[in-house]
Formats: C-alpha cells, structure tokens, sequence
C-alpha cells in the first residue's frame, strides 16, 4: 500500500513538473507568434501606407494631368473658336470680293458697250503769250463719238490734255483759273458734255450743258443749256429739262 502511495505521489509529482515545462514551452511558442504576428501586421501597416501614398501621389498626377489636358483643351477650344471666326471672316471678305468682281465684270461690259469719247484740238489762230495765268489762243476743239466727228467748239485758252485720257480735255486762259470739256454718259444712247470753269479750287456754274442723242444711225445735238450755248440748238431729246 505505502508502495502504491509512492508511485501516485511520484507520478502526479512527475506530471505536474511535465504540465509546467508543457505551459512555459507553450507560453514561449505563443510569446515568438505574438512576435511574428506584430512584425507581420508592422510589414502589413508600411505596405498598406506606401501603397496609400503611392496612390496618392497617383492620384496628385493624375489629377494634375487631367488639369493640363483640360487647359489644353480649353486653349484648342479658343483657337478653333478663333479660326471659326476667322473663316466667318474670310468667307465674308470673300463673298464681298466675289460680289466686287461680279460688279467689276459688269462694269466693264457694260462700258465695253458705251460709246468711246475723245477730243482732239488744234489752234485757230495762236497769240503771243502775255500773261504768266495762261494764253488768249483761239483754238478749236472737235469732239468724236466712236471715231466720228460730232460736234465743234472755238475757245480762247492754252489746250491741254493727259496721255492715259483723251475723254477730257483741259483749257487756261489768260483770265486765269481752268476750264474743262468732259463727257458724262447718261446711258449707252445719251451722252451729256459739260464745259466746267474753275478758280482757285472752287468750281463755278458750267459755261454750258450739252447733250447728244443716238437716234440709231446718228449722234444728233438735242439739247444746250447756258450762256454760251447757240441759239440754234432746241431740246430735241424728247424729254423736258
């Protein structure tokens, strides 16, 4: 019996010193898991925190990129605007040239239609001059339509006239200032002469008004208004003036 107690006490005593190492051996297991768990969540945390500031910093880019591109595309905006508004511009200009041209074009066919003036002069009978204002030549001016010779004027001046232009022809006299016989077309059948005095760069009341009627086959005189026109000219245009 006192053997048996023996062994109990033994084995027990046996098992108790069994169970502490089996606590401490635990307790230092759990104390390396615990270690390894707090550098594993310490490696966790720093790669959640690069990768949140990683993404941050993407984002901060990214945000950045997007503020660039949407100024750039603000500023191609402004320049389309711009060349819209400049093709506006220019399809305006243009409209307006083609309508220039068209009126040049018809400008020009329908003088290529009108009747071609000119004036040729010659001297009657030629003064000594006398004064620095001009001269008291009498001259003749003959005026053509078309090459024909229509009409005839004696004047008393210095005759002159442009190389470019031979529709105008220019006369001084002594008496200063300048005179003028020049052509105006009231349409492809009437043309109306005017005899224009002017001095010190004011123009006086014509010295008179002439008009030349195409009656189909001739120029004829048809109408004369002013001092110096001939008493045998009447209004013969078929209208009043």
């Amino acid at each position: 019996m006192r053997l048996l107690f023996v062994f109990v006490f033994l084995s027990s005593l046996a098992f108790g010193q069994s169970k502490k190492k089996q606590i401490e051996s635990l307790n230092k297991s759990l104390d390396s898991l615990n270690y390894v768990l707090e550098i594993e969540r310490k490696s966790y945390n720093e790669q959640i925190n690069k990768a949140n500031q990683n993404l941050q910093e993407a984002n901060k880019k990214s945000a950045d990129r997007i503020t660039e591109l949407n100024r750039k595309l603000e500023e191609l905006n402004f320049q389309i605007n711009t060349l819209k508004s400049k093709q506006t511009d220019l399809t305006k200009n243009n409209n307006l040239l083609n309508d220039s041209i068209k009126n040049i074009l018809k400008i020009k066919k329908k003088n290529s239609s009108l009747p071609k003036i000119k004036f040729n002069w010659s001297y009657v009978k030629k003064r000594e001059k006398v004064s620095y204002k001009g001269s008291s030549d009498e001259i003749k001016v003959d005026f053509f339509i078309n090459g024909k010779l229509i009409d005839s004027f004696n004047c008393i001046g210095e005759p002159y006239s442009t190389e470019t232009d031979s529709s105008v022809i220019y006369i001084t006299p002594n008496t200063g200032g300048e005179k003028s016989i020049y052509g105006l077309y009231n349409n492809d059948y009437e043309i109306t002469l005017v005899f224009s005095f002017m001095l010190g760069g004011d123009e006086y009341p014509p010295l008179w008004i002439k008009r030349y009627l195409n009656d189909g086959d001739n120029w004829i005189k048809c109408f004369c208004f002013g001092e110096e026109c001939e008493k045998s000219w009447t209004n013969n245009c078929g209208r009043e003036y």
